[in-house]
């Protein structure tokens, strides 16, 4: 089993309730970056920057198709999303 497979589904887990938790105490506005995403995975989980990338990209794309997360503005290696949890 892979570290991403390992992971995923606890890492969305984790994810999903925290941007839930955040845009709840800004008042359903609350934007967050992929950046913010990967912290969040790598201090959780404490594994390495480049593991928390390769898993918080996975994340991000589950969040997007999922609806829980826009895409407010993208760049090449970072992106602002709008949470809509």
């Amino acid at each position: 089993m892979s570290l991403v497979q390992t992971y995923s589904v606890e890492a969305l887990v984790e994810v999903s309730q925290i941007l839930r938790e955040r845009s709840r105490r800004c008042g359903g506005k609350c934007l967050t970056s992929s950046v913010s995403i990967h912290k969040i995975i790598e201090r959780r989980f404490g594994i390495s920057r480049l593991s928390s990338a390769v898993i918080g990209t996975v994340i991000i794309k589950q969040l997007v198709e999922k609806g829980m997360l826009e895409v407010w503005f993208q760049r090449p290696r970072k992106a602002i999303y709008r949470v809509v949890i």
